[in-house]
């Protein structure tokens, strides 16, 4: 949405992760739901690309257990 902040960003932290106790209630709500969207949306793409790869004779190997 427009005006939104990506707080993930503005509250980084050298080792790659952010300070959520930094965050004021709203923003950790908007975070939190930010990042569940972002894992939805990620588990389904990596669900088609495993589907992709049991369609694919040529990539049956790569599951071989």
């Amino acid at each position: 949405m427009p005006g939104e902040r990506d707080f993930s960003k503005s509250l980084a932290v050298p080792d790659g992760h952010y300070d959520a106790s930094r965050m004021d209630d709203f923003q950790v709500i908007a975070e939190r739901q930010r990042i569940m969207t972002t894992l939805a949306a990620l588990t389904d793409q990596y669900r088609a690309l495993n589907q992709e790869i049991n369609t694919r004779e040529t990539l049956k190997w790569m599951l071989a257990r």
